[in-house]
């Protein structure tokens, strides 16, 4: 860390937008083309066959899951949009009450430490540890569902906004919770061991810190709520870029001599580990930094170069160590998070797998995962790699380039109830303005050598 020498300073944190979806994918003409057929059955299969869990971090993936179909089931008209979006609702509602005599599935106040704990708990979440992991999740499907349904938040934002404050309360007037608890502001990432240990605190899945801040930003759109909103785009910025410096070392900058491994699995206080802890396997080492699939991943392909090399790093060390590296070997979350990944540096390679896995019927395709990592995949290859230079005023936006298009294309999500205009800025420059409806994400492309 740097030092300097007086009694304030300031952080400049850059945020170029975060989108709640991306648009339908469309066919391009390529091999192992999009098929809305294939899309469909995923929704399809997902719809009849979801269970949501009864711990706050399994249960918080499925959460997140469901949202996520039902965004793509709203995207394209499908009917499956409104089970899935009762069925979010109910599951939510249902965490979010709690009646004498309840088991599992609820909330409850730990006076004593200003908290709020989930139950049941996982992981040692009674004991702080993992809280910003297993509730990211809580807020992030909270703030898509209201999205598509305002009064669910209506009802339930009571109920939402402590849930986000026991992890990162950005309010100073609100003494219920701790400031930002888990978020270390001195080494700009977060912190996961509830109650440190030995050797410091540490920090093992980058990617769900990542989320937590996402759902943050995201559910003060959809609030309405800028000092939530802002608080999100802050943690975002920052634990993205510590992300990509601390545990990725994309810059090759950080790790000293004497740890050979080219990422860290995990980060502590007092060094940093290539490992994780639930399993030996070295792609797992990767792919914990790589989930939930999200377009809050996408600065997972700022630098496409970086973004490949990791991707065939992974695949060589997991040879080495298994003897086998192909994504079925992988098993389904793995599989589908090292597609979603890749899609971003090389979407055509993921296609391609993707297609030999459904052609094969590998039980990949029947994993929760698959029908997300499909879209992302597809959506990816038509939109192109994250560009961060392009800020538009409509802070739910994102832009991106396609290499083979040429084409800048402008991805905008308007959480108001009215009409806005977006202006978009490059280099400081205005590029263009757009309106976009209510509630609605749109899409706007051009040539970037025009703009």
């Amino acid at each position: 860390m740097k030092c300097g020498v007086g009694d304030t300073f300031n952080i400049d944190f850059p945020f170029s937008g975060v989108t709640p979806m991306l648009p339908v994918p469309q066919k391009t003409g390529s091999s192992a083309d999009y098929s809305s057929v294939q899309m469909h059955q995923f929704v399809t299969d997902f719809t009849k066959n979801h269970k949501y869990g009864n711990d706050t971090y399994w249960g918080g993936k499925a959460l997140v899951q469901t949202a996520d179909y039902m965004l793509i089931a709203k995207q394209n008209g499908w009917p499956e949009y409104d089970i899935l979006r009762d069925s979010l609702r109910a599951e939510l509602a249902n965490w979010y009450t709690y009646t004498p005599g309840k088991k599992v599935k609820y909330f409850a106040r730990y006076p004593h430490w200003r908290a709020l704990i989930g139950i049941n708990p996982s992981y040692g979440s009674e004991a702080f540890n993992d809280n910003h992991f297993h509730y990211g999740y809580f807020v992030t499907a909270s703030a898509l569902l209201g999205m598509c349904d305002p009064s669910f938040l209506k009802d339930y934002g009571g109920m939402v906004r402590p849930i986000a404050k026991e992890y990162a309360n950005y309010d100073r007037t609100d003494t219920d919770f701790p400031y930002f608890r888990t978020f270390d502001i001195w080494e700009g990432h977060s912190w996961a061991g509830g109650m440190s240990g030995a050797t410091g605190n540490n920090q093992e899945s980058s990617s769900e810190a990542v989320q937590s801040w996402g759902g943050l930003f995201l559910l003060g759109a959809a609030l309405g709520d800028h000092e939530m909103l802002g608080a999100g785009a802050m943690g975002y910025s920052m634990e993205t870029s510590a992300a990509l410096e601390y545990w990725f070392n994309v810059h090759h900058d950080n790790f000293p001599p004497n740890f050979p491994h080219p990422i860290a699995g995990m980060v502590w206080g007092g060094g940093n580990l290539f490992g994780t802890y639930f399993s030996g396997d070295p792609a797992w080492v990767y792919g914990i930094q790589w989930v939930p699939t999200s377009p809050m991943q996408n600065y997972l392909s700022r630098d496409p170069a970086s973004t490949t090399e990791m991707i065939h790093t992974m695949l060589g060390l997991q040879e080495k160590a298994k003897g086998t590296a192909t994504i079925s070997s992988l098993g389904g979350q793995l599989g589908c998070a090292v597609m979603s990944v890749a899609a971003q540096a090389n979407p055509d390679w993921s296609a391609e797998q993707m297609n030999d896995l459904i052609t094969a019927n590998d039980p990949i395709i029947h994993d929760d995962w698959a029908g997300i990592t499909y879209n992302w995949i597809y959506a990816n290859r038509m939109l192109g790699t994250v560009r961060t230079d392009y800020i538009s005023t409509i802070p739910t936006s994102a832009a991106y380039y396609n290499a083979t298009s040429k084409q800048i294309t402008l991805v905008i999500y308007n959480p108001e109830a009215s009409e806005s205009t977006a202006i978009v800025m490059h280099n400081g420059a205005k590029v263009l303005s757009v309106t976009v409806p209510a509630h609605s994400l749109i899409s706007k492309s051009f040539l970037a050598d025009e703009k």
